[in-house]
């Protein structure tokens, strides 16, 4: 699998972890849900926004290359625990 597949693969999955629809997802970032089909596809000629889409769905674009996809969804899940633990203590504060 090509790179941009990959990277496409890895939003598609983050943003449905995150309960987003295309058509949602495209209307938070101001752009259109065939753009979003398209990243997610790997198309090429998406790389002008793929910072914002990455940065939307709470990935850091710049550590993607040097992890495998995988491993950027598991680090990302426990990035998402420790914020929701963090969030959760200082309810109970």
């Amino acid at each position: 699998m090509a790179q941009l597949e990959r990277l496409g693969a890895l939003f598609r999955q983050r943003r449905l972890e995150k309960g987003l629809s295309q058509e949602e997802f495209s209307s938070m970032l101001g752009l259109s849900r065939t753009r979003i089909s398209a990243i997610e596809r790997g198309v090429p000629g998406q790389s002008s926004i793929l910072a914002e889409v990455a940065d939307a769905l709470g990935l850091d674009l710049v550590a993607l290359p040097r992890e495998s996809a995988e491993a950027a969804v598991a680090r990302s899940r426990a990035d998402a625990v420790r914020a929701r633990r963090r969030h959760l203590s200082r309810g109970s504060e």
